[in-house]
């Protein structure tokens, strides 16, 4: 029985749009249409908890429309966020490993439409030799983004840090401006929110970005950016 708020299959999707991920892309036309009807879709509103840390890893969630943040505590309490997701990305990490959880909580910064492919299903489709190759792939760009996260991370001047966030990001969202709040900036790169200001507002003065509106930002100078990256 699932909540109002879940359906069976994923009606506003085009065209088996539901499985709009990589590995699926050459799926025969009958088995996506299988892997739609078993897909379920939530409408989820702000601040609401896609899943828990520790909740088991029970499927691929795709985000149709939306922002979600990836938070975990540190053992001071601090919260950590480990990545903001927004619209046809994915979060799977973990999915093949038998009895493996989330290491971190999910929670909705906007209304969105997630789509959830169950396990069970993803596992039945890799029997495909095509699409395993596809996983693959998708795996290897996962540990990439996350190798790239860590050395953001290892870099020590925060102004350095911060320049080479927003690079990273812009890359990944494919936005001319990306919506970022200044309390998920901080958190991202564990900086204190007056340290993440100053330094977007060095950045600002030297003329590498521009604020564009309340919460978004706009690279303007990418070569002047890409020099503080050590």
């Amino acid at each position: 029985m699932h909540n109002e708020n879940e359906k069976q299959f994923c009606e506003q999707c085009d065209d088996f749009g539901a499985c709009s991920i990589p590995f699926l892309d050459n799926m025969p036309d009958e088995q996506r249409h299988i892997i739609q009807e078993k897909t379920i879709k939530k409408e989820l509103k702000k601040k609401s908890t896609l899943f828990h840390e520790g909740d088991p890893v029970d499927g691929i969630y795709i985000i149709k429309h939306g922002r979600v943040k990836l938070t975990r505590f540190d053992l001071d309490g601090n919260e950590q966020i480990v990545g903001i997701f927004s619209d046809n990305e994915t979060i799977w990490e973990d999915l093949l490993i038998d009895g493996s959880v989330f290491p971190y909580s999910a929670e909705c910064l906007t209304q969105t439409s997630v789509c959830i492919i169950s396990r069970k299903e993803v596992l039945k489709v890799l029997r495909d030799p095509t699409i395993s190759i596809e996983m693959l792939a998708m795996l290897s760009q996962k540990l990439h983004d996350a190798n790239e996260r860590n050395l953001i991370l290892s870099t020590k001047d925060p102004k350095n840090r911060l320049a080479y966030f927003l690079l990273y990001r812009e890359k990944r969202d494919h936005e001319e401006s990306m919506q970022l709040k200044l309390e998920d900036i901080a958190a991202s790169l564990s900086m204190r929110p007056e340290t993440a200001s100053r330094k977007l507002n060095e950045l600002i003065k030297e003329g590498l970005i521009e604020r564009v509106g309340k919460s978004c930002i706009k690279i303007i100078d990418y070569e002047g950016l890409e020099s503080l990256i050590p």
